[in-house]
């Protein structure tokens, strides 16, 4: 009675575990099968359509203005913290 009632869980053991696995991988392949696909079609959708913005375009004053915004909003952020 025993015997049995230990191989019958070990037989669980062994279908759960299997599914467990089975599942674990089939979660792998389907993961990386769509990375795969995702770097493949839109990394060569990127490339045609360059829409960085070039550094040389930005003038030089939005720079000084961006800057002192920084500036002012750090000196009222430290005043009223004190």
């Amino acid at each position: 009675m025993t015997a049995t009632v230990f191989y019958q869980g070990v037989e669980l053991l062994l279908y759960g575990m299997g599914t467990v696995i089975a599942f674990l991988v089939l979660l792998i392949g389907i993961t990386r099968l769509m990375s795969w696909m995702i770097f493949r079609f839109l990394s060569e959708s990127k490339d045609s359509n360059d829409t960085s913005i070039e550094v040389s375009k930005i003038d030089s004053k939005v720079i000084a203005a961006i800057g002192g915004a920084i500036s002012r909003f750090r000196n009222e952020k430290n005043n009223h913290s004190s």
